[in-house]
């Protein structure tokens, strides 16, 4: 997308005075700073894809639910220029796909479930949703993807706690394991099976079997191999007929190892001016780490320093040129110097000091010694759009910058200083939150006592900043049991576009950054876009530089596309013109292909064909040829690209877990699935198969199938019959042949699936009827994508809880027709029958 640029240019002069005339840029200038940066800014791709499911963690057996907003890179509005949604899900260590979907995307918005059997692996999986526009082939990072995981269950049958002897091993340390195993009402269990297996970065090892006492307890000790330090364990327990499976990180001198990294703001540490130096210490899995430490300058301690919000934090100081400065942590054993960056002598400094409705203010200032330029140039520009531009010149090394807050849109901009040869001096990135958004706020709150099967009421009204209701918007709801979130990796829609889709690399805990009900979320986001430093801005002048020029996928494709070659001499294939017959249910359809042999079937096809499926066919003595469009999205969505949850395993001792024993937490509501006839490749070793399953004959007649006549002879693939209403069709074959999970490449036909069923979630009314005797263990409560308002503009929301007694999420999210995001969250709990009100 080609930006039209409207600056309006003020030119600084002295302290912080502004003069009215505008000024025109060189051409020169206007190439280097404007025209470059925003003829590379349509390089990445042009639809950002966000995923809302019903909730992080899935049981086997379960619904998975999902809705997908289509939002264009650079509008931030619904984009509808794709038609087909490309739907995987695929297990993160094996690579193997699990489902394969296509939903059809209508005004930039798609739907859908995905069935999880129940004897599918359990573990990680990357939901990956992609589209025509939204996948590049030549891409470092793919976004379109959501990362979940399935497990038998997540409360186990067994229930066990670990503590290890020490707080941190050594690679020499023998690691000492106490276990205390109990069942779900607290009570130790006798005689469980212990079968464990420990995990270093090169190999496995079993370890013999333990058994418990009768007080639960049992003991394992694991020797060091002397190469390699343990890093993780995993127990299989196994009781009568329940079995349960842990994984454990073991506390090591690695997970304890602290990482600290120091960013100036601006990007350099200048000496004789005071600087602001954030800091972010992780460990060396890339957890964020809070610390206590000690900065020294030349050995000597200066002051202490604390991080503030997920291992960040930050210091001034004034550093001396010729001093060294390191700093010390105090609060782990890590006992490592942290050294600061090299310390320029001459420099300039710039540092963002706030905002008010009307400006957002920065201070510059220079050493005395740096060669002062004729002229600066300020530029302010997001996602690759100059939003706003100034010159000015340094009076006494200072220099005071006020950006116009109506000249800024709400999100990341990056303001740089240029000198007068057009070289970056000092770059920034900065989130303006002008609260440009919709709100959704209560009208009715859910009360606070609610007991199992419950009616739950609420309602909300969708306003925006200046209180309007809002009306034209698309908003999803899900409501579910708190321990299926993963909390580790929450994120939400204006985190996705606001932040994730801005800054390159993992962000832990982004929705946090956007959760109105965080009093500090602004202050930190400001401390992270530090931590970040600017060259992690995707759309920073040297990145969309060197980002290659945009090439999407050219067979994820909004239509049905291939070729049809003749069959010449010697098995040559020759490209010319001829018919397809596409066969669906009920019909056949003549489409001629163009001189190339090429077609091109539009998409409603798949729409016509849902949950069933179409056969192609080419005329005798042509072969056809049909890219996959799910095997061209494998070739580029390779594991390393995806962006993937932090693993968060206990290690530590957690506190008692009890449950009743009303109801078993293994059954799962399972609705009605909507299946697709065979589950299998149709390969050549079937054919013999299917001759023999399949019942379709033709009478004397050559009536398909006749009513009149019992039997007759098989059914040819491909032959013209004529039905019992007296039309004629060419045969595709029985339902058996039809109907198959994979799409087929074979030279004389191909079978292709349509769009994916539809399906409702489903929910009881227990105002219609009791079921006292059946259990209700749903963990999804609500599940609704389409959430519509009344005449009122008032959303209304009610649903019954389950038998599960704990507390719940209930949020919604959404975008409307003017690219206005909204999100907003509550927890509510769900107690016990007989708790008094």
């Amino acid at each position: 997308m080609i930006f039209k640029i409207l600056l309006r240019l003020f030119f600084f002069i002295g302290y912080c005075g502004f003069i009215s005339a505008q000024v025109r840029l060189s051409s020169k200038t206007e190439e280097k700073l404007i025209k470059e940066l925003n003829s590379n800014a349509h390089k990445p791709a042009y639809q950002q894809i966000y995923l809302q499911t019903d909730k992080d963690i899935y049981d086997l057996g379960d619904d998975l639910w999902f809705k997908t907003y289509h939002i264009d890179t650079h509008t931030r509005t619904l984009d509808n220029s794709s038609k087909i949604l490309y739907v995987q899900l695929v297990n993160t260590d094996t690579e193997e796909v699990l489902a394969s979907q296509k939903h059809e995307i209508i005004n930039g918005i798609s739907k859908g479930h995905i069935f999880i059997p129940r004897n599918v692996k359990e573990g990680k999986y990357h939901l990956i949703m992609q589209s025509s526009h939204s996948l590049k082939k030549d891409v470092d990072i793919i976004t379109g993807v959501k990362s979940i995981v399935i497990k038998s269950s997540l409360w186990s049958p067994i229930i066990s706690e670990i503590d290890f002897d020490k707080n941190v091993y050594k690679l020499e340390d023998t690691v000492n394991i106490k276990f205390n195993i109990y069942d779900r009402k607290g009570t130790p269990l006798e005689n469980v099976k212990l079968t464990t297996k420990s995990y270093t970065e090169t190999e496995s090892k079993k370890h013999p079997k333990v058994f418990t006492d009768k007080l639960g307890n049992a003991e394992l000790k694991i020797m060091p191999n002397g190469s390699s330090q343990i890093s993780n364990i995993q127990v299989s327990l196994k009781h009568k007929k329940d079995t349960s499976f842990y994984t454990y990180r073991v506390p090591t001198e690695a997970l304890e190892n602290t990482l600290i990294k120091f960013y100036p703001e601006g990007g350099h540490l200048v000496g004789g001016i005071k600087n602001k130096v954030a800091f972010k210490a992780a460990n060396s899995y890339g957890f964020p780490i809070d610390i206590d430490g000690v900065l020294y300058e030349n050995g000597k301690s200066i002051m202490n320093i604390k991080s503030t919000h997920n291992g960040m934090g930050f210091f001034y100081l004034n550093p001396n040129p010729n001093s060294t400065y390191h700093v010390q942590v105090t609060s782990t054993l890590n006992n490592r110097k942290f050294y600061l960056p090299k310390i320029d002598k001459q420099g300039i400094v710039m540092s963002y000091i706030n905002n008010d409705n009307t400006f957002m203010y920065f201070d510059v200032h220079q050493t005395q010694n740096f060669t002062n330029p004729d002229v600066l140039f300020i530029r302010v520009q997001m996602r690759g759009n100059v939003l706003w531009m100034a010159k000015g010149r340094m009076k006494n090394n200072f220099m005071k910058i006020k950006v116009p807050v109506n000249k800024l849109k709400q999100g990341i901009f990056e303001i740089t200083i240029f000198d007068d040869n057009h070289v970056p001096l000092v770059e920034r990135l900065v989130f303006l939150d002008n609260k440009n958004r919709f709100y959704i706020q209560p009208v009715n709150e859910i009360k606070d006592v609610l007991r199992s099967r419950d009616k739950v009421s609420t309602s909300f009204k969708i306003v925006d900043q200046n209180n309007k209701i809002l009306k034209n918007y698309s908003l999803g709801l899900r409501v579910f049991h708190k321990s299926y979130e993963d909390s580790t990796y929450n994120r939400n829609i204006l985190s996705h576009q606001y932040l994730e889709t801005d800054i390159k690399g993992r962000i832990y805990n982004p929705g946090y950054y956007f959760d109105l009900n965080n009093k500090k979320r602004n202050k930190y986001l400001d401390l992270l876009l530090l931590t970040q430093g600017w060259r992690s801005y995707q759309w920073n002048q040297y990145n969309l530089r060197t980002t290659k020029e945009i090439r999407l996928l050219p067979k994820l494709v909004d239509n049905i596309y291939g070729k049809i070659y003749k069959l010449g001499d010697n098995n040559s294939l020759e490209r010319t013109n001829s018919n397809l017959l596409v066969i669906i249910p009920n019909n056949v359809i003549y489409f001629p292909t163009d001189r190339n042999g090429n077609f091109n079937l539009n998409k409603d096809l798949l729409k016509e064909v849902q949950g069933r499926t179409l056969l192609l066919k080419p005329e005798k003595g042509y072969t056809i040829k049909y890219d996959n469009p799910f095997d061209n999205l494998k070739e580029v969505v390779s594991k390393d690209k995806l962006i993937s949850l932090f693993d968060h395993v206990p290690f530590r001792k957690s506190s008692p877990i009890f449950f009743t024993d009303d109801f078993g937490f293994n059954d799962v509501n399972e609705l009605e699935e909507v299946k697709l006839i065979g589950h299998k490749k149709f390969i050549k070793t079937d054919l013999e198969q299917i001759k023999k399953k399949n019942k379709d004959y033709v009478c004397f007649n050559n009536v398909l199938n006749c009513n009149n006549h019992s039997s007759g002879t098989p059914a040819i693939l491909g032959a013209f019959y004529l039905t019992n209403s007296g039309t004629g069709l060419i045969y595709g074959g029985s339902s058996l042949l039809l109907n198959h999970k994979n799409n087929v490449t074979k030279k004389d036909f191909i079978i292709i699936e349509g769009f994916y069923p539809e399906k409702t979630f489903f929910q009881p009314n227990y105002d219609i009827r009791n079921d006292l005797f059946v259990p209700d263990n749903r963990k999804t409560l609500i599940w609704d994508p389409n959430l519509k308002s009344d005449e009122n503009g008032i959303v209304n929301i009610s649903f019954n809880a389950s038998d599960i007694n704990s507390t719940y999420v209930l949020e919604i999210e959404g975008i409307d027709n003017k690219g206005l995001l909204g999100f907003h969250r509550t927890e509510f709990t769900i107690y016990p029958i007989g708790i008094p009100k």
